[in-house]
């Protein structure tokens, strides 16, 4: 949680570094009980009303997406709500990072995100 919390800190020092720890720690970690409580913690961060934090998570679940690939990714089902949210989200900044996450997650699975994401 106290890495984790590092993603609503509005530098981007700190985030820059937090998020490659963050997906050091769950690449570390093979349990997916873990996984689906620290994606939880994320996708609330999703929701939060600072445009900063909104950016470094989907920064952040793209990097994790990219490190644990298919095992990151049995949590889809819990994250398609919160990613078709995001996709029209009031920072274009934050579109454009899920955009990528998006994009990072069909490459992994090899199939189109899009019938999933209506």
């Amino acid at each position: 949680m106290p890495l984790l919390s590092q993603l609503t800190v509005p530098s981007p020092a700190t985030t820059q570094s937090a998020i490659p720890a963050i997906a050091a720690l769950a690449g570390a970690t093979a349990s997916t009980d873990a996984h689906r409580e620290m994606n939880s913690i994320l996708l609330k961060y999703m929701r939060s009303e600072d445009a900063h934090t909104r950016l470094a998570t989907a920064q952040c679940e793209r990097a994790l997406t990219e490190r644990l690939g298919e095992e990151w990714l049995v949590l889809l089902p819990e994250m398609l709500p919160f990613i078709s949210e995001a996709r029209e989200d009031d920072d274009e900044s934050v579109e454009r990072e899920v955009q990528r996450w998006i994009t990072e997650m069909e490459g992994v699975l090899g199939e189109d995100l899009e019938p999933m994401l209506q």
